[in-house]
């Protein structure tokens, strides 16, 4: 990005590299945006229990149950894993993965040099 910041700025992730539990692809960025749909009486609810999630952030909730929802790596789990578990929330109807970004930390042939900031 031209202005200098980053993807995970913009996106109002966390700064903090995430990392796969395997360790050997620290510092990789994978994220998911997720349109989640629950039932609007559960909304509350449904809310609650994806703010409780590692690597879930919820950026806006929309009318008719709609929310807006990236997904990220963690040390503890995969990104594809927090994405089954959002299916198995009381109240939601559906989580539609919608867009996935997956970057490495390092270029491989360019030494410690970072590919994004």
């Amino acid at each position: 990005m031209e202005s200098g910041m980053s993807r995970r700025a913009f996106l109002g992730a966390r700064e903090e590299p995430s990392s796969q539990p395997n360790g050997d692809d620290e510092g990789d960025l994978n994220m998911c945006g997720v349109l989640v749909h629950a039932m609007p009486q559960r909304i509350d609810s449904v809310r609650e229990a994806l703010e409780r999630m590692a690597g879930v952030a919820i950026h806006q909730i929309l009318p008719q149950g709609r929310m807006i929802v990236t997904v990220e790596d963690t040390a503890g789990g995969s990104a594809i894993d927090s994405l089954a578990a959002l299916h198995a929330v009381p109240g939601v109807v559906a989580a539609a993965l919608v867009y996935h970004q997956f970057e490495p930390a390092r270029v491989p042939g360019r030494g410690d040099q970072e590919t994004r900031s």
